[in-house]
């Protein structure tokens, strides 16, 4: 292979690996909101058993909140907002940035629920 077609390769591989659009990633949100929220949990008053009870939940939220920011199609401003949000307080500003639609699929998601459970 030529060293103009390795590196054509190179960028077309690199190219596919880009977020789509400007702003952070969907996943970059779940991982911020992981991060956030572990850290508000450490420091809440928590008995042990209540705190590893939400400590548990926190996977599903996060990955309810990466599928509704993905499917939502949310704007490169709210995922900023939610990627860059310095504490829970913050997350919940950010909140105002989503449409009505997409802040009802982030509740569902949040709540572990799916289009699957309005299905007759």
């Amino acid at each position: 292979m030529s060293r103009t077609s390795l590196i054509v390769a190179l960028l077309a591989l690199g190219a596919c690996k880009r977020t789509a659009g400007p702003g952070a990633s969907c996943d970059a949100v779940g991982a911020h909101f992981i991060s956030t929220a572990e850290s508000e949990l450490a420091t809440a008053k928590l008995d042990a058993e209540l705190a590893g009870g939400v400590k548990d939940l926190l996977p599903p939220i996060r990955d309810g909140m990466v599928r509704a920011c993905k499917e939502g199609a949310w704007g490169p401003a709210a995922r900023d907002c939610f990627a860059g949000a310095a504490d829970g307080k913050a997350m919940k500003g950010c909140y105002a940035q989503l449409d009505t639609a997409q802040r009802t699929a982030l509740d569902r998601a949040a709540a572990g629920k799916s289009d699957e459970d309005d299905a007759p």
